[in-house]
Parts: C-alpha cells; sequence; structure tokens
C-alpha cells in the first residue's frame, strides 16, 4: 500500500476545488424544501395558537390592576405585605405537619 505525502497546498487546492463544485451542484438542482403537516399537526398548531390569543387578552379589570402596580412600582409606593408572602412561602408547612 503507497501513501503519498499531502502538502498544505496539495489540502487547500482540493478544497477549493470541493467548494466549487458544491456550489455548482446546489445552483444546478433548484429544488425547494417543502413541509406537509398532518391534519392533527395542523389542529394541534391552531389550538396551540387559540390559546396564546386567550392568555394575551385581559379582561378590563385585569388590566386596571395590572396599570395600577406597574404604577405604584415606578412611583415607588408599591408596598409588599410580608406577612403574606410568609403565608405563602410557609403555609404549606404547617399543613403538612397538622
Amino acid at each position: 500500500m503507497k501513501i503519498n505525502s499531502i502538502t498544505p497546498g496539495n489540502m487547500l487546492e482540493s478544497y477549493k476545488g470541493n467548494q466549487i463544485n458544491r456550489t455548482q451542484s446546489s445552483q444546478q438542482t433548484g429544488t425547494v424544501d417543502r413541509v406537509e403537516l398532518s391534519e392533527g399537526a395542523q389542529n394541534f398548531a391552531s389550538v396551540i395558537a387559540d390559546v396564546k390569543d386567550s392568555l394575551e387578552t385581559r379582561s378590563p379589570e385585569e388590566k386596571k390592576h395590572i396599570d395600577q402596580v406597574a404604577s405604584q412600582i415606578r412611583n415607588g409606593t408599591y408596598k409588599v405585605d410580608s406577612s403574606k408572602i410568609a403565608e405563602k412561602m410557609l403555609g404549606h408547612i404547617f399543613d403538612e405537619t397538622v
């Protein structure tokens, strides 16, 4: 078995030749990729879009409350009730021990 040495110049020429061949072959094919979704996948995508829309739609009361809280935060007047936070954080512990 004979193994020829490869010089950096030979590697570069070989690489350039491969690159030209790939470019020419991709230009000649002119194929277009296409994806077809099953009816189930289309229904699933529709349901997901509907759920996303419903989550983004807020009632006027929710919007008003969010605007009030955001305004209080911007003004620095928003107060956090630490007892409520502690109750939420530790409430489940007391429920489990009882």
